[in-house]
């Protein structure tokens, strides 16, 4: 998998994401990627003219996988209870993205 967490904001609990060659096309075919790879449940996905924002469940937890054409990909809890869940998941993603190679 080619996603990387590339910021995390520890007070708003955000993490900012990126993946090779994300755009408006291929947001969903590689969230999908992201979504397996990080054992996320799908719950619903909704876009307009210049955002996809899926809604997932990971362990009873609610989040949400943000893209915006212009200003990039985050994920995000979407109740203050669940930012300690992001959290965790940013910690578990970056440095399992930082042992590779």
């Amino acid at each position: 998998m080619n996603w990387r967490v590339t910021q995390v904001d520890a007070e708003s609990a955000v993490l900012l994401l990126t993946c090779p060659g994300l755009c408006w096309d291929n947001f969903p075919a590689l969230a999908e990627a992201l979504v397996e790879g990080w054992e996320l449940i799908p719950l619903e996905q909704e876009w307009g003219a210049d955002r996809h924002s899926w809604l997932l469940e990971f362990e009873g937890s609610r989040l949400r996988l943000e893209y915006e054409q212009h200003s990039g990909c985050w994920l995000e809890a979407t109740h203050p209870d669940d930012r300690e869940v992001v959290l965790w998941l940013g910690r578990q993603h970056s440095a399992a993205s930082s042992h590779k190679d």
